[in-house]
C-alpha cells in the first residue's frame, strides 16, 4: 500500500514537470532563471509578493502593502483570441488580481502573450 502511494506521488510530479515544461518551452517565450525570486527586506506594513513566470515575463518579487487583496496564484489564460486580436496578461497588483483578455493587435502590446491570436 505504501509503495503505491510513493509511485503515485512520483508519477504526479513527473506529469506536473512535463506539463510545466510544455507551457514554458515555446521558442517565443523569454528565457528566465529557474529560481524562486526573493524580496529585499520589506518595510513594516509591507509583505513580499511573488509574481509567477509567464511566457513574456520572468517571475519577480516585490514588497507590497499588507492591505493588498488576496488573489489565486495562477497564471490567467485567454480563450482563443479572434483573428486580429492578441492575449494581454495584466500582472497582479495590490488592488487587482492578474487577468487576461483579448485585445486588438494594434493596441500597445506591453505584456502581450505572443502566439495566442488565431491565424
Amino acid at each position: 500500500m505504501q509503495l503505491t502511494k510513493i509511485l503515485l506521488v512520483g508519477a504526479s510530479a513527473t506529469v506536473a514537470r512535463a506539463a510545466a515544461a510544455h507551457l514554458f518551452s515555446r521558442a517565443d517565450c523569454v528565457f528566465c532563471p529557474q529560481v524562486v525570486p526573493e524580496c529585499p527586506e520589506c518595510k513594516p506594513g509591507s509583505v513580499c509578493q511573488i509574481t509567477p513566470q509567464t511566457c513574456t515575463t520572468c517571475a519577480s518579487a516585490s514588497c507590497v502593502a499588507e492591505e493588498c487583496i488576496i488573489c489565486p496564484q495562477v497564471i490567467p489564460q485567454c480563450p482563443p483570441c479572434p483573428k486580429g486580436q492578441v492575449c494581454i496578461i495584466k500582472p497582479q497588483t495590490c488592488t487587482a488580481c492578474a487577468s487576461a483578455s483579448c485585445v486588438a493587435a494594434t493596441t500597445s502590446l506591453g505584456n502581450a502573450s505572443r502566439g495566442t491570436a488565431d491565424t
